[in-house]
């Protein structure tokens, strides 16, 4: 004689295991399983299967028990590679705002040089600040504006300055200045790059130099920098900002 296997209604099997759940669970009065953990037990089944979510890792709230509590040392390994991926998605939006607002100033009629000073006075692990670097750009203002040149210096980062004017004559005068400077290892304007007299090449190669800008980072992570990149940045949005409301107003007018 052979047997059939008559497969159960999907409504009748569900019916079945909700039976047999809630059997297990209202069995005993005393609501004590033995061997069984009470933080497991299941009191409301409709409400257990609406709110089951299984498989979710990152949420330590979701099919834990009430008191489960993460190991210190997984909550900060999370915090820590959240913290690795922002700060790579931010040196990204940096470097794109860079070339954005090189582009724009070319557009504009202004001129944008960037500096790169010599590793040995700006990239040993601790010898220049963000108000060293400060200090120095105050100083070259106050001699380029003595001259009558109209000049803006912005800080990018621990080795690099953005140099900004507005006519040509401005341009020419400080490259001069600039190359004349000890400080300074070479200029980046657009796709050429000038070097001091008597040189053809930078003392530390691109190469290298993102080398040690990375090495720079990991051990002082910026020393400052980040924070001025961050507030510059936002007096530039604020200033453009601005110059759209008054465009906008003019052109109502």
């Amino acid at each position: 004689m052979s047997m059939v296997m008559v497969p159960l209604p999907s409504a009748l099997l569900q019916a079945c295991l909700a039976f047999q759940v809630t059997w297990c669970v209202t069995a005993s009065p005393s609501g004590s399983y033995p061997g069984i953990d009470e933080t497991f037990v299941i009191e409301d089944v409709e409400k257990d299967r609406a709110e089951l979510d299984v498989g979710d890792l990152t949420d330590w709230t979701v099919d834990t028990p009430p008191n489960y509590k993460p190991k210190r040392k997984d909550l900060q390994g999370e915090s820590e590679r959240g913290r690795k991926r922002e700060k790579k998605k931010r040196k990204q939006r940096e470097g794109s705002q860079v070339e954005e607002s090189v582009v724009d100033s070319a557009k504009k009629g202004v001129a944008t040089t960037l500096v790169f000073l010599k590793w040995s006075f700006c990239g040993q692990k601790g010898k220049r600040t963000a108000k060293d670097l400060a200090e120095l750009g105050r100083v070259w203002l106050d001699v380029l504006g003595s001259i009558g040149v109209g000049v803006q210096l912005h800080i990018l980062d621990t080795c690099q300055l953005a140099a900004i004017t507005r006519r040509e004559p401005d341009k020419e005068v400080l490259w001069q200045f600039l190359l004349a400077k000890d400080e300074v290892d070479f200029l980046e304007f657009g796709t050429e790059t000038i070097f001091p007299y008597g040189r053809t090449k930078p003392i530390t190669s691109p190469a290298e130099r993102k080398t040690l800008m990375t090495q720079l980072e990991k051990f002082e992570d910026s020393r400052g920098f980040r924070e001025q990149r961050e507030q510059q940045q936002q007096q530039r949005t604020q200033a453009t900002k601005e110059a759209a409301r008054k465009k906008k107003r003019t052109e109502e007018l």
